[in-house]
């Protein structure tokens, strides 16, 4: 599709061209005068390359940019020079006087005025500091400088008749022709430069524009084949009149065209970027809902937190860095008696009279917030109050915003745990004092054992192995300490105590006890002895009538070889009682 709209473009162009040229060709036939068509053609060059210049200075606000008002200036200038030169022409035709130097030197202008102008221009565009151009540019000046001088010397044709103007006029115009070829070599170097400011459209148009300037050259150089100077200016200017058509186009493009298709470009990229900003705008509000939902959740979490904090039996508050509170919970304000507006709370005017260690209060609140540590420490206040304070950073998002104090009142706690202490310190007095020794086991290890133990086995308790886990309530025991028996009795108790289980162990000394039983043990031995040697039957009946005991003499009696064998035996079986008898048994 490129390619066909470019062959039809190149086809717009030929027709163009051929259109002026067949268009030129026919008004010389109609006008059918030379002199009066150079005339025409050169006001119809100046009315174009004016409005050139017109065209340029109204279109600029499209596409606002100096080359384009610095081209369109150099055109407009050639324009009115047209003008002056169509009407020395015009004078030439009314009056044989007429001022020849004036025409030759405003012809040269002419020549070389749009060349310089694209030249100009486009150095101004590039900003080139070449020195060769300088050089040459400057050997042109010098040159075109002295035949200015030559044509101020020889002012007035009719003043010099020795002067051959004919010869001058070939020798300027062929140096014109060579000025022009080399400033068009300079224009195609700067056109050959690959950037941004100029597009290959526009740069193709400088080229066209520099070849007809060359080509409008050509019947210059051939002046001498040329005899006819009218024919060889209306071929010059038919030649050069095809540079209105390129201008025009260079025009249209760069202020209209090139603008044009900018501003649609920029447009559609605004509508698409409109589109974009539209659905990022539609999210952009759910965001800002959701984030306004969040700020509201957030805000009923703050005020359901900042309730709980109210609520709660323990004093917080929030220092800054600068040690200034920026909360307190109510508890906090009721109990140090402030007003309800936390900010009118001031830390040295409120708190330091209450505090006892004020100073130390301070240093922790600086210490959590410096150190980045939580501490905890007792606070003791003038109204006798005890509280365990806890001073912990306050981060928030990675940075330490303040110092977060909670105050837990430890006062009837402490009065409590000093109760216990004193129930403790009666209790262990209670438990030195009696006279039974008391031992605590748990876990098979002996915690506790008061002085009546410590006495009862002496350098030896440490070697007794108390069972905690025997069934029986009493255990009796025999321990030899310091080489003479002791006989102890051992009751065991279970309870528990945070959530361990503990046996105690109530220990007896019963020496003396088990000495006496022993003893008597010996006495009823021995009277067992003696019983056995009397040759009378005895037994011992329990309250049943059972046989406890029977002598020798009577197991011999019953013809019995053991005393099991009568052991728990009713004595109605060996013996047959009367009446009288029983009732002597009778021990109800």
């Amino acid at each position: 599709m490129i390619m066909n709209q470019k062959k039809i473009n190149s086809n717009k162009e030929i027709l163009s061209l051929i259109s002026t040229f067949l268009l030129s060709i026919l008004l010389l036939v109609l006008i059918n005068d030379e002199k009066k068509y150079i005339i025409f053609i050169h006001s119809i060059y100046a009315t174009f390359l004016i409005a050139m210049g017109i065209i340029v200075l109204n279109t600029i606000k499209f596409n606002v940019n100096k080359f384009s008002i610095f081209f369109g200036s150099i055109f407009a200038t050639t324009g009115i020079l047209e003008i002056i030169f169509a009407f020395m022409c015009l004078n030439r035709l009314k009056s044989v006087h007429y001022d020849y130097n004036l025409f030759i030197f405003i012809s040269i202008i002419m020549d070389l005025l749009p060349v310089l102008g694209i030249y100009m221009s486009l150095n101004y565009l590039y900003e080139n500091k070449l020195k060769y151009e300088r050089i040459i540019l400057n050997i042109i000046s010098f040159i075109l400088a002295f035949l200015f001088i030559i044509i101020i010397l020889n002012w007035n044709v009719k003043q010099n008749k020795s002067f051959n103007y004919e010869q001058f006029t070939i020798i300027t115009e062929n140096i014109v022709t060579i000025f022009t070829i080399i400033i068009a070599i300079f224009i195609n170097n700067k056109l050959k430069i690959t950037d941004d400011k100029l597009d290959e459209i526009e740069k193709g148009f400088f080229k066209k524009i520099t070849i007809i300037i060359i080509l409008a050259r050509i019947p210059s150089i051939f002046h001498i084949f040329l005899n006819d100077l009218y024919f060889k200016d209306i071929l010059k200017q038919i030649i050069t009149n095809f540079e209105i058509y390129y201008l025009y186009q260079y025009i249209v493009h760069t202020n209209v065209k090139k603008p044009y298709r900018k501003l649609n470009s920029i447009n559609n990229e605004l509508i698409q970027k409109s589109e974009s900003l539209n659905t990022k705008n539609k999210k952009l509000i759910e965001e800002t809902k959701k984030i306004q939902d969040l700020k509201n959740m957030l805000s009923s979490k703050e005020a359901k937190l900042k309730s709980t904090l109210d609520t709660s039996v323990n004093c917080i508050i929030v220092f800054n860095d600068k040690k200034e509170i920026t909360y307190a919970n109510k508890m906090f304000l009721n109990t140090f008696k402030s007003s309800n507006n936390a900010e009118d709370y001031n830390i040295d005017k409120n708190i330091k009279p209450l505090i006892k260690d004020y100073n130390k209060f301070i240093n922790n609140i600086d210490y959590a917030f410096d150190k980045n540590k939580s501490i905890e420490e007792i606070t003791y206040t003038t109204t006798n109050k005890i509280y365990q304070t806890i001073f912990a950073p306050l981060n928030i998002n990675g940075t330490i915003q303040g110092t977060l104090c909670i105050m837990i009142d430890k006062t009837k706690k402490k009065e409590f745990e000093e109760k216990i202490i004193d129930i403790n310190t009666r209790y262990e007095r209670f438990l030195e004092s009696i006279g039974d020794g008391i031992v605590v086991i748990q876990n098979g290890q002996k915690i506790y054992a008061n002085k009546a133990c410590k006495d009862i086995f002496k350098d030896k308790l440490d070697t007794i192995d108390f069972k905690d886990d025997y069934e029986k309530e009493n255990l009796e025991q025999c321990h030899e300490i310091d080489g003479k028996k002791v006989y102890v009795e051992m009751s065991y108790s279970q309870y528990t105590k945070n959530n361990e289980n503990k046996t105690i162990i109530v220990i007896r000394d019963i020496t003396k006890r088990k000495k006496a039983q022993l003893k008597l043990k010996e006495s009823q031995k021995s009277y067992a002895r003696l019983i056995d040697i009397l040759p009378d039957g005895i037994c011992l009946l329990d309250n049943n009538l059972k046989i406890d005991y029977a002598n020798q003499s009577l197991l011999n009696m019953v013809k019995v070889s053991s005393m099991s064998e009568l052991k728990n035996l009713n004595i109605k079986k060996l013996i047959n009682l009367t009446l009288d008898e029983e009732s002597k048994f009778d021990f109800r």
